[in-house]
């Protein structure tokens, strides 16, 4: 049993170890592995954030949504915090999803509609959210709005 609680104890260490040499490397900052690569041809990097609370158990969960794309690319990167507020013992509960970004031009209903895919890099539940001046719209699996989706939209931080 003590050779077992020294393995680990070992293991974080080296662990914590190898976590500052990152850190030192990259100037402080440990590396993230969604950092973009930015294409100067394809202009300036734009960043966006969403917020909103949408209907769930309790009072409701707040996401907070950034986008980063460059001007003239149809694809790029997010994050997501789903935060349960008050869903643990009274406190929020946060939830950090990354991944990638791609922009749809078009649905079914919506010829003129802007849309972007957002894929997970852990899980592969693909989400869509319809973009419009200073709000984004949670879309169903079939790139549609419900009937309900006044109640998904997440409003354009300034």
């Amino acid at each position: 049993m003590k050779k077992l609680l020294f393995i680990l104890v070992l293991g974080a260490m080296v662990s914590c170890q190898q976590k500052a040499k990152d850190a030192t490397a990259t100037g402080g900052a440990a590396k993230d592995s969604t950092e973009m690569k930015l294409d100067p041809a394809m202009g300036a990097l734009q960043t966006k954030t969403f917020e909103g609370v949408l209907p769930a158990q309790g009072k409701g969960l707040r996401y907070t949504l950034t986008v980063k794309i460059q001007e003239k690319s149809d694809n790029g990167q997010y994050e997501l915090l789903k935060t349960y507020i008050e869903g643990n013992e009274g406190k929020d509960l946060t939830y950090v999803n990354k991944g990638t970004v791609k922009v749809i031009h078009g649905t079914k209903s919506e010829k003129d509609a802007i849309v972007w895919e957002l894929t997970p890099e852990k899980n592969k539940e693909i989400s869509y959210y319809q973009v419009e001046e200073g709000r984004v719209i949670m879309l169903s699996q079939k790139m549609e709005k419900t009937s309900t989706w006044k109640k998904y939209i997440l409003s354009e931080k300034k």
